[in-house]
């Protein structure tokens, strides 16, 4: 009786061990290969693409067209956030403004007009919402333009990527505590969309490198407002290194904000008879050459005014502002208006059509990116023209155009923007907010200038809701 007890405690010990180290290596195989966050996410979602995720063009020529569709599913019980992005990318395109796609999501999927396909990795639509089971289907056009130039450098060039879905996470854009958290928390951030009228705060990569962006659209009611320097502000955008992009708005009176205040008027420039004076600096009116007209050695007259405005009102918060691209987009671009025909020279009295004008108001396709790092106006940045003393530049057409000029950049004033229009044969020509309309105006004429600055992402916040009876108050 002993002997079979023995026997039976110790194959119950036998059994013990090998259950013991059957589960230790169920755990370290668990340890040794854990799920990350991009394998849960994917669990969740069921993304089916109409032929494959590749996206290839190989010995395309002018005019050529390629589309592709896929829908993304929530499999999932919970509501996702997702992005879309554009990697693994070969591109040698010598001029690769001849290539760009669109996109276009059903449900709120987003939508983006036409852009120039990247040529690094980059994020095209971001945190889309998807409620548990629903679906969007995406229709994407990429397109090899036919212009009027030689486009023979580009013939037997090579675009290859692929389309992948990630899972947004918001909170790595922003530190605990800073006003840039109280500003991206205040609204659900939506990405971009055809119907992009409700207020709220919205997500864009359609800018310089690819970089995500987000920016106010809608009106008087958001909660953009901010008190800084003893002015009135209204918060723009975050710009590509996350900064928070703000524009004059007015004096802090009383306790709120008022908005017929402004702060002087001013020409943008003194002269007007050469492609130069488009320029926030500009080089040697009447070159015989498009670098020498552009270069960045003058300073204009709206330049100097800004300069003198910081130095006499924020120096002093120097510690706070941001280095930042102010965009002066002088890259040329051939279009004919009002039975004008535009071309691309850019110097002397030469018909001049500037890209700014044709995507805003021919193409109706305005964009965040600034194409030449010659003018991206800064003061000390990697891929800025550095032609700066003082980090504050004004809004960009480009900018309006997006947000809207019936919204809260409405004011009873006409301002100056920072973009050149074009040069008709006679005179330079730079956009202006008119009657809640972007016009194209003679850069010696007078109108108000609004001054653009940038607070630094690490900004503490103190106080305040952003509305106009409680603005944002900062540490």
């Amino acid at each position: 009786m002993r002997k079979n007890n023995k026997v039976i405690l110790a194959y119950i010990g036998i059994t013990l061990i090998i259950t013991f180290m059957i589960l230790l290596t169920i755990t370290y195989i668990r340890l040794s290969n854990p799920m990350n966050e991009e394998d849960i996410f994917n669990k969740k979602i069921n993304v089916s693409f109409i032929g494959n995720k590749n996206i290839s063009l190989v010995n395309s020529s002018p005019g050529y067209e390629l589309n592709k569709s896929f829908t993304i599913e929530n499999i999932s019980d919970e509501i996702i956030f997702y992005d879309i992005l554009i990697d693994n990318i070969v591109n040698n395109f010598e001029n690769q403004d001849d290539v760009v796609y669109s996109l276009y999501g059903s449900n709120n999927g987003g939508y983006i007009k036409k852009n120039i396909f990247p040529n690094i990795k980059t994020y095209i639509a971001s945190n889309i919402k998807l409620k548990p089971h629903e679906k969007q289907t995406y229709t994407m056009n990429i397109t090899f333009l036919k212009t009027d130039k030689d486009q023979s450098n580009n013939l037997n060039k090579t675009i290859s990527s692929d389309i992948r879905i990630v899972e947004s996470n918001i909170k790595e854009y922003y530190k605990k505590g800073t006003l840039l958290e109280k500003v991206l928390t205040s609204y659900e951030v939506k990405s971009e969309s055809k119907n992009t009228n409700i207020n709220g705060i919205y997500y864009t990569n359609n800018s310089i490198d690819g970089k995500r962006i987000f920016y106010f659209k809608g009106d008087n009611t958001l909660n953009n407002n901010i008190v800084f320097s003893g002015y009135c502000f209204k918060i723009l955008r975050t710009d590509e290194n996350m900064g928070l992009r703000l524009v004059y708005s007015g004096n802090y009176e009383n306790g709120s904000c008022n908005f017929d205040k402004i702060l002087d008027v001013s020409s943008f420039n003194d002269n007007n008879n050469y492609n130069a004076y488009v320029g926030y600096m500009y080089g040697s009116a009447s070159s015989n050459n498009y670098n020498d007209e552009h270069k960045n050695v003058n300073s204009s007259k709206i330049k100097l005014f800004l300069d003198n405005w910081y130095i006499n009102n924020l120096s002093k918060y120097s510690n706070m502002i941001s280095d930042s691209y102010y965009c002066n987009n002088r890259k040329t671009s051939s279009f004919k208006y009002n039975s004008t025909l535009y071309g691309m020279n850019g110097y002397t009295n030469n018909n001049t059509g500037y890209m700014s004008f044709k995507n805003i108001s021919i193409d109706g396709s305005p964009t965040f990116n600034c194409y030449n790092v010659s003018d991206r106006f800064s003061i000390k940045l990697k891929n800025g023209n550095n032609a700066l003393n003082y980090p504050i530049g004004l809004l960009t057409a480009d900018e309006i155009s997006i947000i809207g000029t019936d919204s809260y950049l409405d004011t009873n004033n006409d301002y100056w923007t920072m973009t050149p229009a074009y040069y008709n044969g006679n005179y330079a020509y730079n956009y202006v907010v008119s009657n809640k309309a972007l016009v194209a105006r003679n850069v010696v004429e007078k109108y108000a200038v609004r001054p653009v600055i940038t607070l630094k992402s690490d900004v503490k916040y103190e106080r305040g809701d952003g509305s106009i009876k409680n603005p944002y108050i900062i540490k």
